[in-house]
């Protein structure tokens, strides 16, 4: 037999035992994994909580600063209205007597002119209200942001919890193997005996005249040469 087809079943039968050795580790240490994901998970909130933290601080002095501003327009508007409830609006009118002008002498018309003065309320009354709105969104902003603060830990964790995959088990099981000599000895003899297990099936097909890979190569080959055959007999039909 072709010493190909085993060759590439002992690296197959190798890659089998390493990811068999892989997965039953994860399931023996199965605890021992979730305890040093909650390690590792716990040093990465530890990481990244500081900087979001501060940003989040920084947004809210901001609105702090904000919210000042606004009340203190508010202060001022306020003092203004209560110092000056209404203001006085001149006006003035001018009536023209006498000359009917009908062309005689101008010096007969006479022109009156009458100064009104009426109180009226303080136009500054109506800036009042947008700046209450302005101020009742910027502390809703700051009550959102508050709360995000306090359930920022949490929030962080989710996100950590959620992006767990199958490379974050074995960078897990990698240092566990790397921090206790005992895993790493019931590994080394998981992965030994699964690749013992491969090399007697290796074994038992090399008396074997054609292996299950021969006859599954062959019979590819075959179906394949049969498709080259038909599609050459509808061109030529063709």
């Amino acid at each position: 037999a072709s010493k190909g087809p085993m060759v590439s079943r002992a690296l197959i039968g190798l890659f089998m035992a390493f990811l068999g050795a892989v997965i039953l580790d994860q399931i023996i240490f199965r605890e021992d994994v979730d305890q040093k994901k909650l390690e590792l998970m716990d040093a990465k909130v530890r990481h990244i909580l500081p900087g979001r933290a501060e940003e989040l601080r920084r947004q809210l002095r901001d609105l702090d600063s904000a919210i000042n501003v606004k009340e203190g327009e508010r202060r001022d508007l306020l003092a203004d209205i209560s110092k000056n409830p209404t203001i006085t609006v001149f006006s003035r009118t001018k009536v023209t007597t006498g000359n009917n002008g009908l062309g005689a002498d101008d010096s007969t018309r006479v022109e009156t002119v009458t100064r009104n003065s009426t109180q009226v309320q303080n136009p500054k009354i109506t800036l009042l209200q947008p700046i209450d709105d302005q101020i009742a969104g910027l502390r809703s902003q700051k009550m959102t942001k508050d709360s995000s603060l306090l359930a920022l830990r949490p929030a962080i964790e989710a996100e950590l919890k959620g992006k767990n995959g199958f490379l974050d088990e074995l960078e897990v099981l990698g240092k566990i193997l790397g921090e206790s000599n005992i895993a790493l000895g019931a590994w080394i003899i998981w992965f030994g005996l699964l690749v013992f297990l491969e090399l007697l099936i290796l074994m038992g097909k090399i008396d074997e005249d054609e292996t299950d890979y021969d006859v599954m190569l062959r019979q590819q080959m075959e179906l394949h040469k049969k498709r080259l055959a038909l599609l050459s007999r509808d061109t030529s039909a063709a």
